[in-house]
């Protein structure tokens, strides 16, 4: 499935699948990652770490394992490639969470001008 967006929307993306254990029980890491990269540009990472969160308050934790993150497409268009990632970190979390959701989705250039 691949979206289309019109630059200078805010996209919300989400842990539409939540991170969870080998066993199936679902968790929330010690430290999750988002990032996305547009088309020819570096990638941007964004890091929430258990308890404290994110510094930058662009991934908001909603419930065990489930996060967003909502991020502006102004002056962005291109095809964008994102993943939501779980990196054990403080020896809490040793569920080896990895990557729980990957996708793109194309921010169209707008036609206001």
């Amino acid at each position: 499935m691949s979206y289309v967006v019109i630059e200078g929307t805010t996209i919300r993306f989400l842990t539409t699948t939540p991170f969870t254990s080998f066993n199936g029980t679902v968790v929330t890491p010690d430290v999750v990652t988002f990032t996305y990269e547009v088309q020819g540009q570096n990638p941007v990472t964004f890091t929430w770490t258990n308890p404290s969160g994110d510094p930058t308050s662009t991934i908001v934790n909603t419930a065990t394992g489930t996060f967003y993150a909502n991020i502006p497409t102004t002056g962005k268009a291109g095809v964008w490639t994102w993943q939501w990632a779980g990196h054990p970190s403080s020896g809490l979390d040793t569920t080896a969470t990895t990557v729980v959701v990957e996708g793109s989705i194309t921010v169209s250039p707008s036609s206001v001008g």
